[in-house]
């Protein structure tokens, strides 16, 4: 009977050949691949209310330069309604709604706070276990990673800014030329990112990316923080704290000693002397760096803020005053000052402000993403974690580097003075804001996504990782890579510590890159 029935056959099921290199390179470029990567969101990850925090500070970033950026061109008709110079009365920046102008370069130090946070939290889940020694040999890689993750579009957006963008000059104002060859004389301090130790060199070539120089330099020093806190941990702890207070400390020496004001049309050396140098400008990222230390000690403890009592709504109540008091203080601390040109700001509450608001600011940001990792301020925590923020947190590195660009052809290539309206100054805001968006959605979909996929698989050469092992069908999320790309198993969050821009979007760029460049981007 047995012979009657036909033999029984095996079933074989033919996998795929994995791709090769360029194949994978090729497909980073789909449209189809990138657009999915740019729309994925994290759900139930504490930190995702960072999205929102860094898309409210991007803007916040672009609506100062909105309005100062006429002032480089062909100025305003009517400085008086803007700037309180003597003899005018009611300029916008002498108003209490001004001063969130003369204020927005507090979001470069939210950015700063974030890359600082993201770095130390994630590393002490990656590098768990870690001695001082295995930490000094993870660093050089780092920094490499970190290279080549953010210079690629920077370069290519500097580039397209001085070689592409004057073909568009239409106007006797629209002069790069200067610029330009300053650039081509100082490249090296530019590709290098170190020209922030010369601070008069700060703003020079692309203005802005002052940012990315001390970004890239506070960096720098992570593994040592990170070596330190896993020899020590009282020690991990003290490291940044002390540099914070010293950097604090020369702050408020050096703006008693050079007569720093505040006021941004005091005409002192407060931009170049106080606003670019990273060892002024250290204290958020290194605040960042110890909320980062705290909070995963937090988790990891599994410690909670009382819930369901009087007690409960004292505390939060309390830390929600407490964070909106600091974060107030900083914002309006110079209101006085910003009544006239000069600033009447008694000298001493002048230079205390300078040395203390943006630490200040930092340990605000702090108390209210805490109390929004931890739900206790569930509207806002979800409004900051909402899809939308997180999509568009990805573009905020692209929109610092790009905001300059938008602004500079917009109003460099104007024959006429601008004159300033409220109607006037919020329409230009708006469209410089969406313009600025969507080139940076364009950006992060054709350069900085498909080439941050390249560049991980040119590290995945480099550090001698399998091809193609454990990856995702997509190519574009590196599980091996848990070093560097920190994939939270906690919170699914993912998080490129070695790559923040923190930036604006950058993530250490928070996974899937939030872009930084926090951010910065700023200034």
């Amino acid at each position: 009977k047995g012979e009657d029935q036909p033999p029984e056959q095996e079933i074989v099921r033919l996998q795929p050949a994995p791709k090769g290199y360029l194949m994978r390179a090729m497909e980073a470029f789909s449209l189809y691949t990138t657009l999915g990567e740019w729309v994925k969101t994290r759900e139930n990850a504490p930190t995702t209310a960072l999205d929102g925090i860094r898309v409210f500070s991007m803007a916040w970033v672009v609506f100062g330069h909105t309005l100062l950026w006429p002032l480089q061109g062909t100025g305003y008709t009517n400085e008086g309604a803007i700037v309180p110079f003597e003899g005018t009365h009611d300029a916008i920046m002498s108003t209490w709604s001004g001063q969130a102008i003369q204020s927005a370069e507090f979001s470069v130090d939210s950015f700063f706070f974030m890359s600082g946070f993201l770095a130390s939290y994630v590393a002490l889940k990656k590098m768990r276990g870690s001695t001082p020694l295995s930490v000094a040999k993870t660093a050089p890689g780092l920094y490499l990673h970190r290279y080549l993750r953010i210079s690629p579009l920077y370069f290519i957006i500097v580039w397209f800014y001085y070689e592409v963008v004057p073909l568009t000059a239409d106007s006797p104002y629209f002069d790069l030329s200067s610029e330009k060859q300053w650039c081509k004389d100082h490249w090296l301090k530019e590709v290098t990112y170190v020209k922030d130790f010369w601070p008069a060199d700060g703003l020079k070539c692309y203005g802005v990316s002052w940012y990315l120089s001390d970004d890239m330099i506070f960096f720098w020093f992570t593994p040592v923080l990170f070596a330190a806190f896993f020899w020590n941990r009282i020690a991990g702890y003290l490291l940044p704290v002390c540099g914070a207070i010293a950097s604090i400390a020369y702050s408020w020496w050096a703006a008693y000693h050079f007569k720093w004001r505040v006021g941004t049309f005091d005409g002192s050396k407060y931009q170049p002397d106080y606003y670019v140098p990273p060892w002024t400008r250290c204290p958020p990222y290194l605040i960042g760096i110890v909320f980062g230390y705290f909070y995963r000690d937090w988790k990891q403890n599994k410690r909670e803020l009382p819930s369901g009592s009087w007690l409960a709504v004292l505390i939060d109540s309390g830390l929600l005053g407490l964070s909106f008091l600091i974060m107030g203080a900083c914002v309006y601390g110079a209101h006085s000052d910003a009544q006239s040109v000069p600033g009447q700001m008694k000298d001493e509450n002048n230079y205390a402000y300078v040395a203390l608001s943006k630490p200040a600011w930092s340990v605000g940001l702090a108390i209210f993403a805490f109390l929004c990792f931890e739900m206790r301020l569930p509207l806002l925590a979800r409004f900051l974690s909402l899809p939308f923020f997180q999509c568009i947190s990805k573009l905020t590195f692209a929109m610092y580097l790009l905001h300059p660009m938008v602004l500079t052809v917009y109003f460099s290539n104007k024959v006429d003075s601008v004159r300033y309206t409220n109607l006037e100054f919020t329409i230009n805001y708006l469209g410089v804001l969406v313009v600025t968006t969507a080139l940076a959605l364009l950006a992060y979909l054709v350069i900085e996504l498909p080439l941050s996929t390249i560049e991980r698989m040119a590290m995945d050469v480099l550090l001698g990782k399998k091809k193609g092992a454990g990856r995702k069908a997509k190519g574009l999320l590196l599980p091996q890579d848990r070093a560097e790309k920190g994939v939270d198993a906690d919170s699914h969050e993912v998080v490129d510590f070695a790559a923040e821009k923190g930036g604006p979007g950058e993530d250490a760029k928070q996974v899937d890159d939030v872009g930084s460049v926090n951010t910065p981007h700023s200034g």
